[in-house]
């Protein structure tokens, strides 16, 4: 990359040198180009950037065929960022294993709210966790290491041409025999994917998506909150414990209620936990030293989405949002000296 901003012939249309493409890139994948171009501005000292060289460099790049190839190419270990000693005692260990979570997240477009799918690809070796001093007690906080990312807005499916060859190219660079671990909620689409196109997956259902239904039909079942929570407890060990057959036993027994809507909810419920008892092995998967929870993906959702996409007043195009989301997605993936590197080879390609 070039070391200078001084002025260069027009390559692309755009009359600024590659250095100062990089600049625009990561602030607006930050803000809005207007807000990028002044804080650009102030940090060079200098008045090179406007939001309309800003908007063109996003429309450029933003679909590029380029881009597309390395969101979907995982980081070689030589790109991954050193990972920092676990904690002791912050949990059981992990072991190799491939991580792979997507979610959806609501966006406002021209046309009303358009799903956003995100998914997050990372490696359980890369969880790191920091003590936490709060008060008299120690806690453990986790953190991930070395994610990648993408996000599609529209269908599924297109979401899952950018996600599937990212968890593949995945599990082809690790050694063989490492497990790839899917954590999801009960969407149908979800399962269906898994099933399709990543069989040798062990699919989990989210532990806290699962115990979120089970608090929904304890609100209706005990109108005290004492009892309530009691019963919650309970139903949370024997969860994390792998006893949802004994729990979905005592759900049914309520189908005999004297309550319509309480007969209604356990009627929802038993089929609910009927139809994700496979992926509800909680025992197992913390045996293994696997995560239970979505909190990554969740994590993402706010990281990589509505943190640059849900900015007061913003309104989507579907061609913006996608620019956005894709050179977003480059520099939270840790992929900004690929970018480098695209910008580089498009200038000299146009000179």
């Amino acid at each position: 990359m070039a070391k200078n901003h001084h002025w260069s012939p027009p390559k692309n249309g755009l009359a600024i040198s590659p250095l100062l493409q990089s600049h625009y890139l990561r602030f607006e994948a930050e803000v809005v180009p207007a807000t990028a171009a002044k804080l650009l501005n102030e940090a060079l000292g200098q008045p090179l950037a406007n939001k309309s060289q800003g908007r063109r460099l996003l429309e450029q790049y933003g679909r590029h065929e380029a881009i597309m190839r390395a969101l979907t190419t995982p980081l070689s270990r030589a790109e991954q960022q050193p990972v920092l000693r676990v904690v002791k005692g912050a949990g059981p260990p992990q072991e190799d294993v491939i991580y792979a979570m997507f979610d959806g997240v609501m966006l406002p477009y021209d046309d009303g709210y358009h799903e956003t799918k995100v998914g997050r690809v990372f490696l359980g070796r890369h969880i790191v966790s920091n003590e936490v001093k709060c008060a008299e007690a120690i806690n453990h906080r986790r953190r991930v290491e070395n994610s990648e990312y993408v996000a599609c807005e529209g269908h599924y499916s297109e979401f899952t041409k950018q996600f599937t060859p990212l968890v593949k190219a995945t599990q082809q660079r690790e050694k063989p025999g490492v497990p790839t671990v899917v954590i999801t909620d009960e969407a149908l689409w979800m399962v269906d994917y898994v099933a399709r196109k990543l069989p040798k997956a062990t699919h989990i259902l989210d532990f806290f998506h699962a115990f979120e239904h089970l608090a929904e039909f304890a609100a209706v079942c005990w109108s005290k909150v004492q009892n309530r929570q009691a019963v919650l407890e309970r139903w949370k060990g024997e969860l994390r414990n792998g006893k949802v057959t004994d729990i979905l036993g005592e759900v049914l027994t309520y189908l005999r209620d004297d309550r319509p809507k309480v007969v209604e909810m356990a009627t929802s419920l038993a089929t609910y936990l009927r139809n994700n008892l496979t992926r509800m092995a909680y025992a197992d998967y913390r045996a293994k030293g696997y995560l239970i929870g979505s909190g990554a993906i969740e994590s993402a959702a706010r990281s990589v989405v509505q943190q640059r996409c849900k900015q007061t007043g913003q309104r989507w195009g579907q061609n913006g949002a996608k620019a956005v989301l894709n050179v977003r997605a480059m520099y939270q993936s840790g992929k900004h000296n690929r970018m480098d590197k695209i910008i580089l080879e498009n200038y000299n390609k146009a000179a």
